[in-house]
């Protein structure tokens, strides 16, 4: 990802945008990841399956996020 530095938010448990497994991995942080992995496969080609697994991560991870946003969502709506 070229040294780039993301976002604080990103690295805090709070991030509205985290999910709730084990290693709690915020899915934009997964979603920046996978989308740097697609830079970087498109940049020093190989494996077409390796970029095409990348593309559809980078798809899985921003769908996942609309959905964990859609219930958090849901959930500020059902909040007295």
């Amino acid at each position: 990802m070229g040294g780039s530095r993301l976002p604080e938010e990103l690295y805090s448990n709070t991030s509205a945008e985290l999910i709730a497994t084990e290693l709690q991995i915020p899915v934009e942080l997964l979603k920046l990841s996978a989308e740097g992995l697609v830079e970087e496969l498109r940049t020093h080609p190989g494996d077409p399956l390796e970029l095409s697994a990348a593309e559809t991560l980078v798809h899985s991870a921003e769908k996942m996020r609309r959905i964990v946003q859609a219930l958090l969502d849901a959930l500020q709506a059902e909040q007295p």
